[in-house]
């Protein structure tokens, strides 16, 4: 696993990402990294498992789309459970960027997409510059 991870963190920063879930680099196992220059985090088998009622509207991206910036609702905090690279049990709690990375990671793990979290009409358009872009 800490292979896996090393991998994930080098292709992240490769790309200038702050958040990758394997599953982007076509490997189907449930591991996420997000990092920045405040915090490393690993995450196998992850789950979200407490979110506040508070939302928040910011501008997410995603390494799956570069391009692609959109105002996405996410709630304002959220706590994800899981395992860090060595087995051992993690609670990983975070507010404002990293509720959102912990959701928008765990999201891709369950086959979802920060477009589709968009109103249908913001996620018309992404999905039209989607099909538009190279």
């Amino acid at each position: 696993m800490k292979n896996l991870v090393a991998r994930l963190k080098m292709t992240m920063k490769l790309y200038n990402g702050v958040g990758l879930s394997a599953n982007q680099c076509g490997i189907m196992q449930r591991v996420f990294v997000i990092g920045t220059e405040h915090f490393q985090i690993a995450c196998i088998n992850p789950k979200v498992v407490a979110q506040s009622e508070e939302i928040s509207k910011d501008n997410e991206g995603c390494l799956s789309f570069p391009e692609l910036r959109y105002e996405t609702p996410r709630a304002m905090r959220a706590v994800a459970q899981g395992f860090n690279m060595y087995g051992e049990p993690i609670t990983v709690e975070g507010t404002e960027f990293l509720a959102r990375a912990l959701q928008h990671e765990t999201d891709h793990l369950n086959g979802i997409l920060f477009i589709d979290k968009l109103s249908p009409e913001d996620r018309k358009l992404a999905m039209k510059e989607i099909r538009e872009s190279e």
